[in-house]
């Protein structure tokens, strides 16, 4: 973690999982931050690991899955209230449907353009939605 301009700085990795046209998400569990929202998986980077590395550690410890090919994504700032949260997102495609286990989350479900736009996400996650869903993202 750093500082910028007297806001703290996370640096977070997470996972964008498709399958045809729906994307995976993850409902936090209740007694988390943010409990009820859907997100796309992931969580801190913990120095000295590189951004990759942690969402590889964080997918096997939240779900239990190992995601073979993961490519980056972007890296997508948003301010929340006294902390940027800098989450470097990476892609990556299932050739099926994962039934995961859930250790931090109560639900998954695949969504696809439509259903994406309309759950109740944290405010890091919604440039993502809004790339996947602006017909840009190819």
């Amino acid at each position: 973690m750093s500082v910028l301009k007297g806001k703290r700085i996370t640096s977070v990795s997470c996972l964008v999982l498709g399958h045809g046209n729906k994307w995976f998400m993850a409902r936090r569990a209740a007694n988390r931050a943010e409990g009820g929202k859907w997100e796309f998986p992931g969580g801190k980077i913990e120095a000295p690991e590189k951004p990759l590395e942690a969402l590889r550690r964080e997918i096997r410890e939240e779900l239990g899955y190992d995601i073979p090919h993961i490519t980056a994504l972007g890296i997508f700032s948003t301010e929340v209230f006294d902390n940027v949260i800098e989450l470097h997102a990476f892609i990556g495609e299932s050739n099926a449907q994962i039934t995961p286990k859930l250790i931090d989350h109560d639900a998954y479900g695949w969504f696809d353009a439509d259903e994406l736009v309309r759950l109740n996400v944290p405010d890091p996650d919604k440039p993502i939605i809004k790339l996947l869903t602006s017909g840009k993202y190819q």
